[in-house]
């Protein structure tokens, strides 16, 4: 006879375990969830980096690489790019554009078309890529170009 009652007795504890009661906003007062803002880090180091190994030299250990690193002036979008190709290898500053007060925005690198190619954008916090330059190594030199501009409406209240 126990053995027929007990299962009835432990099917309220095992709902209980797997209800969630919490609504879908995120937070139990029905509050929307916060969203954690980027924060970039250190000034010198590493903030993303893409890396392809270059095909055609079997010989050495070549790679076209892209690599963002942050600087002090990064929270307002300006960090420091290495280019490389090979043993060809540049530096420059780029500067993300101003987006809405409070927003910092994260550098992105993706994979473009084809070989030694990549985009080079940003994630404003929505998980979207925006993309801004293009990248690319064809015949050994680095170029990079702006594809998109973005920019804040005069009207547009911060």
């Amino acid at each position: 006879m126990l053995k027929h009652v007990l299962p009835f007795c432990l099917l309220p504890i095992v709902i209980s375990c797997h209800s969630n009661n919490a609504p879908a906003t995120g937070h139990a007062d029905g509050s929307s969830a916060v969203q954690v803002q980027w924060q970039p880090p250190a000034a010198g180091d590493i903030v993303t980096q893409y890396k392809e190994r270059v095909a055609e030299d079997n010989l050495n250990e070549k790679y076209f690489r892209i690599t963002v690193i942050a600087t002090e002036d990064s929270k307002a979008g300006s960090y420091r790019l290495k280019l490389e190709h090979g043993f060809n290898i540049n530096e420059t500053e780029v500067r993300l554009p101003e987006w809405n007060k409070g927003v910092i925005l994260k550098p992105v690198l993706k994979k473009g078309n084809g070989n030694y190619h990549c985009l080079l954008g940003f994630d404003t916090g929505d998980g979207e890529f925006h993309e801004l330059y293009t990248i690319d190594a064809g015949g050994g030199d680095i170029r990079m170009k702006q594809t998109k501009g973005y920019y804040k409406s005069p009207k547009q209240e911060l």
